[in-house]
């Protein structure tokens, strides 16, 4: 996620006018940095990746205009400023998803794959702050959303990446009208047998009465701007799939919540572009490729595509070239797996 955090001085305009923060020039000092070659690669990817963000540049220059689906200027509204974690990561208007009372949040719909109604669906928000964590469960709550995915620790080299916006076990919260209670928390081993994730149920309460049960899976080992071990990675793609559809293979006193596949999954890391458009990148082309298996061989072709798909979407998202990589890598990575038996829950 990029380094600058929106200060308290920082004004926007309503207006059609230029925005420093967004300038083409500027995301693209930024782009050269994040994918420099790295020691253990040649970069072969960089072509594919730089015509992606040369596509996104054209976006960016109309993220000033008032009419066009990629327009900004909401979310960079004077009394929006302080719901945006980065300043330059900002929702586009076309797929920004709004509250009810109208209030904004910075989050993204990204609907199925090209709308397949048999892909996921997904949400794509940041870190909540402490002035948004409110927000974030009414947006789980008008959502539907029955899983979260958090992909940040809550501080990285000393800065804050995310705000804690749930309860310790055994203890409840409330945010606004949502009253949050975690009931349960276990720690899910990696390949390594160490615990590398943990998943909590929290269950949400309104005022009405109606109460639900949420699984909150959190994996604090990816460090930002940075890829994920494969083995690592499909091992949470393979805790998400049990969650969609068998959560007692996790965990067998977990509440099997039936409805959970045909509702979004709602993914952040800190400002919900890198980290989560890699995850999203992956169990796509993952979830596309089991039900399109005549498009084996076709997988460079389909990451470029999903890649763009997502950027259209929202801005950043696979947001580094070892990112973009480590994308091809894992997809490539679970072909080889063909029973799917290590990581794959049987459908």
């Amino acid at each position: 996620m990029p380094r600058t955090h929106l200060s308290s001085s920082s004004k926007t305009s309503s207006v059609r006018g230029p925005s420093p923060f967004l300038e083409p020039s500027i995301i693209r000092r930024f782009w050269n940095f994040m994918t420099r070659p790295s020691r253990s690669s040649a970069s072969a990817g960089a072509a594919s990746y730089r015509a992606i963000q040369e596509a996104e540049y054209r976006r960016l220059d109309e993220s000033d205009d008032l009419h066009s689906p990629y327009s900004v200027l909401e979310a960079q509204k004077e009394e929006n400023e302080s719901r945006n974690r980065y300043r330059d990561v900002l929702p586009y208007e076309h797929s920004r998803l709004k509250l009810s009372n109208g209030g904004y949040i910075n989050a993204s719909l990204i609907p199925s794959y090209h709308e397949d109604p048999a892909l996921p669906t997904y949400i794509a928000t940041q870190g909540p702050l402490p002035n948004t964590s409110g927000h974030f469960w009414q947006l789980v709550v008008e959502q539907g959303t029955r899983i979260v995915i958090m992909l940040t620790p809550l501080s990285e080299g000393g800065r804050t990446k995310c705000h804690k916006y749930w309860p310790e076990a055994g203890q409840s919260q409330s945010y606004g009208d949502v009253h949050v209670e975690c009931t349960g928390e276990w720690n899910l081993p990696s390949t390594g047998n160490q615990n590398m994730n943990t998943l909590r149920v929290i269950k949400v309460k309104l005022g009405s009465g109606k109460e639900w049960d949420v699984y909150h899976l959190w994996s604090t080992t990816w460090a930002d701007h940075s890829a994920l071990e494969p083995a690592d990675f499909l091992t949470l793609v393979a805790q998400v799939d049990a969650l969609r559809t068998k959560p007692t293979a996790l965990v067998p006193t977990l509440p099997n919540l039936s409805s959970t596949p045909a509702t979004p999954l709602l993914l952040h890391c800190s400002a919900g572009v890198g980290r989560t458009g890699t995850f999203i990148s992956i169990h796509t082309a993952i979830e596309y490729l089991l039900r399109n298996k005549s498009k084996f061989g076709t997988e460079e072709e389909l990451v470029i595509d999903i890649v763009e798909w997502l950027r259209e979407r929202r801005m950043l998202m696979v947001q580094t070239l070892d990112q973009f990589e480590m994308v091809n890598e894992v997809v490539m990575m679970s072909l080889k797996k063909i029973d799917r038996s290590r990581y794959f829950i049987q459908r």
